[in-house]
């Protein structure tokens, strides 16, 4: 053979393994791609599998005494040497200390030092815990510390309603504030409104459309990444952040063969009640809530009665989409996946109830430590940890 066609045969050769190891390394990748400056993330179909991808660090028990049982927790943040909760179910705001103990409950009261439809909360840079109450319009300011009240911010009316969530961009002191979508507002048809004060407008985001009309979803829609508010609006599948001048898109997820809601079953289905009849006759996405850290994007998401989970590992560019049933418990947490509900410290926060726990199934040690004398209707348990898939 002469050295013309051993070179045509090397050079084959060659295209032959490269193109080989790129399909076999895609098989670990997201289909990240580039649509409108979004990052696309394509979770992929579900799968069964352990919760082995789980690396916990830190289990804490709630105390569970009369005057301090948790209903349901909407919101979950932890600050410093506390522990905020957000209880809709029983309109109450818990605070424990780190080690689980309750410190203070603050009860709905129609006072003017009270709230009675809390939504959600923040913690800002300063240290003041502001809680948003969606009845009166209004923000309640509590010391983080010693959770004492400080003062009530009225908000100006600036739409047909309360805001439903908000959140603050760091180091700038602007109050973010998510509106429903209302044509008779008075924010441009807009549903994103930044404000100094409380009271003028500084900027506008957000078209809103048909599908910002319900109410539905996690209530605690702006989180901080890297001292950047990030935001993501009901119904949606994209993820933005937010500065003083401009929204910015950063991610568009993909759930296999999954949507959300097209705006024409809003349109053809106006109130909440004929919206979620129509929303139940078939698989739709029907929310998400997202905890993101530096390494990972996690996502929970509603289709009909089942819970899904997707990750995003966004050091190795892989992903992990499945049924929360589905998922077999090889770590001994008694059957219950740990579903998020916050990130403190650049890991997961999530959740055990105890009334979801099997007991013939515990093998992890601390689990078996402090549930020695549970009871079923006790307080939550969390549970701190990372993710590695």
């Amino acid at each position: 053979m002469n050295n013309f066609y051993k070179n045509v045969l090397l050079i084959a050769g060659c295209v032959f393994i490269i193109v080989f190891l790129l399909q076999c390394t895609n098989k670990d990748a997201t289909s990240n791609r580039e649509s409108n400056d979004f990052q696309v993330i394509d979770l992929g179909e579900t799968t069964k599998g352990s919760n082995s991808f789980l690396d916990i660090s830190q289990i804490i028990k709630l105390q569970t005494i009369e005057d301090g049982l948790v209903g349901e927790i909407d919101q979950l943040e932890i600050y410093e040497n506390k522990i905020f909760i957000l209880d809709r179910k029983t309109n109450n705001f818990f605070v424990f200390n780190k080690s689980g103990q309750l410190y203070k409950k603050i009860s709905a009261d129609a006072g003017p030092q009270g709230f009675i439809a809390p939504r959600s909360f923040w913690i800002d840079s300063d240290g003041f815990v502001l809680l948003l109450d969606v009845n009166l319009n209004k923000l309640i300011k509590y010391t983080s510390s010693e959770v004492e009240f400080v003062e009530t911010i009225n908000l100006e009316p600036l739409n047909w309603s309360s805001p439903v969530t908000f959140g603050i961009i760091p180091e700038k002191n602007l109050y973010v504030y998510y509106y429903l979508h209302n044509e008779k507002n008075k924010t441009e048809n807009k549903q994103i409104v930044l404000s100094k004060d409380n009271s003028s407008i500084q900027n506008l985001f957000l078209d809103g459309n048909a599908t910002g009309t319900i109410m539905f979803g996690f209530p605690a829609n702006f989180y901080i990444l890297d001292n950047k508010l990030m935001f993501y609006p009901y119904f949606s599948n994209k993820i933005y952040e937010i500065d003083s001048d401009r929204l910015i898109p950063k991610y568009e997820l993909l759930f296999h063969n999954l949507n959300f809601p097209e705006e024409s079953i809003f349109l053809e289905n106006p109130g909440t009640k004929r919206f979620m009849a129509a929303l139940a006759e078939k698989d739709y996405v029907q929310y998400m809530s997202v905890f993101e850290t530096d390494k990972a994007l996690f996502v929970n998401y509603l289709v009909g009665y089942d819970k899904f989970m997707g990750i995003y590992d966004k050091i190795n560019n892989r992903v992990k989409n499945q049924k929360v049933r589905d998922i077999t418990d090889d770590l001994g947490l008694g059957n219950d996946f740990p579903v998020p509900v916050s990130v403190y410290e650049n890991k997961f926060v999530g959740i055990v109830s105890p009334g979801n726990i099997d007991k013939t199934k515990l093998g992890n040690t601390n689990f078996i430590r402090i549930l020695d004398d549970l009871k079923e209707d006790d307080n939550p348990i969390l549970v701190v940890y990372t993710v590695n898939i």
